[in-house]
């Protein structure tokens, strides 16, 4: 269940930070692929996450029950009282939806499938409540298990790699238009003018206080993952060292992808 599973979202705490209204940014929509026949179930991880649960009888794990079911449509309920609905899409996946489509798997933006040529344009939101100053980019990998390509050309994996080797690899592959992101605190800013132009994996690295934080547990250095995926192309930063209080608001960073124009 654990290699089979993806996470569609994680919640906040209704309070501490403000976000944006736009519901582009924080709106609770997501696009799944199900192949013809396959089957699906859903389910809730409460106080923790998928990694947190060693046995199916966990409390904290509750799969939800069909409430409702047309040709197009199924309503699912969970007896903690979340309730979502699925829907038949009528129209190919979107831009943001193809670039988060990893996300399940890895906090990653995904651009994978574009060649190069194309420039992706649409907007970044930040959002910060923490003391700490985190500055936050992201570089280029060459998967979704975090692999980087190191001055020498060599691939360094998370957990093969020295966290020092490896942090150093990623930082000579930020990309300079998604460096050096920070915010004050208590503070919200959006860049509407955002423009992307990559071809690969993109990853989330934060340095707070000394420290340098990835999604990928192994590639940080206190071996855990300071990054979650909120909600499509959404990710939260958790910025102390071993995970403090886990709320994973420290800083919020959003993307909503508008259109592709040829370079």
């Amino acid at each position: 269940m654990k290699d089979r599973a993806q996470t569609l979202f994680s919640t906040l705490e209704s309070s501490d930070l403000t976000l944006p209204t736009d519901p582009s940014f924080t709106g609770f929509n997501r696009e799944i692929l199900v192949v013809n026949g396959q089957s699906v179930r859903f389910f809730e991880v409460s106080d923790g996450s998928l990694d947190d649960i060693q046995d199916s009888s966990d409390a904290r794990l509750r799969f939800f029950s069909l409430a409702e079911l047309s040709a197009h449509r199924a309503f699912l309920v969970s007896a903690s009282g979340v309730q979502f609905q699925l829907d038949v899409m009528s129209s190919d996946q979107g831009l943001n939806a193809l670039i988060g489509q990893e996300q399940g798997r890895a906090a990653v933006l995904d651009f994978s499938t574009f060649s190069g040529s194309e420039t992706v344009t649409g907007s970044l939101v930040l959002a910060r409540e923490a003391s700490y100053d985190s500055i936050t980019g992201f570089y280029r990998t060459l998967d979704t298990e975090g692999s980087v390509r190191d001055a020498l050309g060599a691939i360094l994996r998370p957990g093969i790699a020295s966290s020092e080797a490896y942090a150093a690899a990623a930082k000579l592959n930020m990309v300079s238009g998604l460096s050096n992101l920070r915010v004050g605190n208590l503070q919200t800013s959006t860049n509407s003018s955002l423009a992307i132009t990559e071809s690969t994996f993109l990853a989330p690295i934060a340095m707070v206080n000394g420290d340098t934080y990835f999604s990928f547990a192994d590639a940080s250095s206190d071996k855990l993952n300071h990054f979650k995926v909120l909600g499509t192309n959404l990710f939260g930063l958790e910025d102390m060292r071993g995970l403090g209080d886990r709320d994973y608001d420290d800083l919020v960073i959003g993307f909503t992808f508008a259109q592709i124009a040829p370079v």
